[in-house]
């Protein structure tokens, strides 16, 4: 469980959620800045990453698939198709059951960009983070951020 003293406090002293929610807000403002400069220098449209974590975390979808989940026209969505095939973020391929259909793969360009963006590839910060603490700070954090994400699950919103 994580400690509830902060660095300023003596033994026996309680964390305040204020301090509580400084010291996490902190933490995850760090991770934020490492992820923030992926995204100011991202020259691709919004509507163009819907498409790229559609198909990132979704895998290989058609055209009309992809219009479909993002609730736009497949002229469209072939046109933001388009955009990341020539920006070598995607591909097009021939379907292996109906040549008549177009399969969008991401490129190993464009799962990188997503990995990027979505914060995959800053798990190292954390690693590092967290290997500079004791073995028994690093049980207490992980049992404590075991029991609020179970604290979240059971209340959405």
């Amino acid at each position: 469980m994580l400690t509830n003293q902060t660095p300023h406090q003596e033994p026996g002293e309680e964390a305040t959620y204020a301090e509580l929610d400084e010291a996490f807000s902190s933490v995850f403002g760090k991770l934020m800045g490492y992820a923030t400069a992926d995204w100011i220098n991202v020259e691709i449209s919004t509507a163009q990453i819907k498409v790229l974590f559609i198909l990132h975390f979704g895998g290989t979808l058609t055209v009309n698939q992809l219009a479909e989940k993002l609730n736009i026209g497949a002229p469209t969505a072939s046109h933001l198709v388009e955009k990341l095939v020539q920006a070598g973020f995607a591909s097009r391929i021939d379907s292996t059951i109906d040549r008549r259909v177009i399969d969008v793969h991401l490129t190993e360009q464009g799962h990188a960009l997503a990995d990027r963006l979505s914060g995959v590839t800053h798990k190292w910060i954390i690693a590092k983070w967290v290997s500079q603490l004791s073995e028994d700070q690093r049980i207490d954090l992980g049992n404590s951020l075991r029991t609020l994400l179970t604290v979240i699950e059971n209340n959405p919103e």
